[in-house]
């Protein structure tokens, strides 16, 4: 699913299957906990971040005394039998995408904001951030590609997005809810997806300890922004140290020192473009 342990425990399975097969997989639900019997399913799963593909769930239910409730066993694997339903999830996002002026943003650039439209990412790393009453600058989420985010999304007074990478992006107009039907459907898993990207931010921040803040990031960028590599998995992007210090709520001398530190003693390096490589541990 594209996402570590630590943050996939407790996510309810349907958040990661594709919008239209949930009310097929409801349905399912119902008849599974009436039955013993190894059951299969075929449906769309969406991993975070990244493209959906066919899988095959495998299950079964089984009757727990102790809880007086049904427990439902699942072995997930890919598929090459697909439903259909996936191809008409392709055409409706491309059809609403299709006839679009695409914006351009290079590194570093502020993206303009309003309360009548959601950026939609293209390509590239938008950061979202916030300031303090004292004027420190506050991290509130990172959107990549597929990803939305707009002031309509917010009540923060202080909102800004910048482009950390060249960023490409369309507009989606809040008065084109009511007039494309399939465009909330597109957009609810998009709101959603910011909003735990959102919490992830918080619990960071919630850590007391600077180094556990920095920990606890490093893990997040790594499930959310990561690619495997040989020896560990390599961020997709570049972050500055001021921009992790912003994420962490502490100062750049400090992250600088805490990434020094992670980089002596084998937990990170970098590669020839400076990006971050979480390392693996060793086996």
């Amino acid at each position: 699913m594209n996402i570590s342990q630590k943050f996939l425990v407790g996510k309810p399975l349907i958040s990661f299957i594709v919008q239209e097969c949930q009310q097929y997989f409801c349905r399912e639900l119902i008849e599974l906990s009436k039955s013993d019997q190894v059951t299969q399913l075929f449906l769309v799963l969406k991993p975070r971040y990244i493209s959906s593909f066919n899988a095959c769930l495998m299950v079964r239910s089984y009757f727990n005394l102790h809880s007086n409730q049904s427990n439902l066993y699942w072995l997930i694997q890919k598929s090459s039998i697909s439903r259909t339903v996936e191809m008409t999830a392709i055409d409706t996002h491309q059809e609403i995408l299709q006839d679009r002026q695409v914006h351009k943003y290079s590194k570093g650039d502020n993206i303009p904001l309003s309360n009548t439209f959601f950026g939609y990412v293209l390509q590239g790393l938008v950061k979202l951030s916030t300031l303090s009453q004292t004027g420190t600058e506050i991290m509130t989420g990172l959107a990549t590609s597929g990803m939305v985010f707009g002031s309509t999304m917010t009540n923060l007074p202080l909102y800004e997005a910048t482009a950390i990478s060249d960023v490409e992006l369309v507009l989606i107009y809040v008065s084109e809810m009511r007039a494309i039907p399939n465009l909330n459907q597109m957009l609810l898993p998009k709101i959603k997806q910011r909003l735990q990207q959102a919490e992830s931010f918080l619990f960071i921040i919630s850590h007391y300890n600077v180094e556990d803040r920095l920990s606890s990031l490093l893990e997040m960028l790594k499930s959310e922004f990561g690619e495997p590599v040989v020896g560990g998995t390599r961020l997709l992007f570049r972050l500055t140290h001021e921009d992790i210090a912003t994420a962490c709520n502490s100062t750049r001398v400090t992250i600088t020192r805490l990434l020094n530190k992670l980089q002596r003693q084998g937990e990170i390096k970098y590669d020839a473009s400076k990006h971050i490589i979480i390392c693996s541990p060793p086996r």
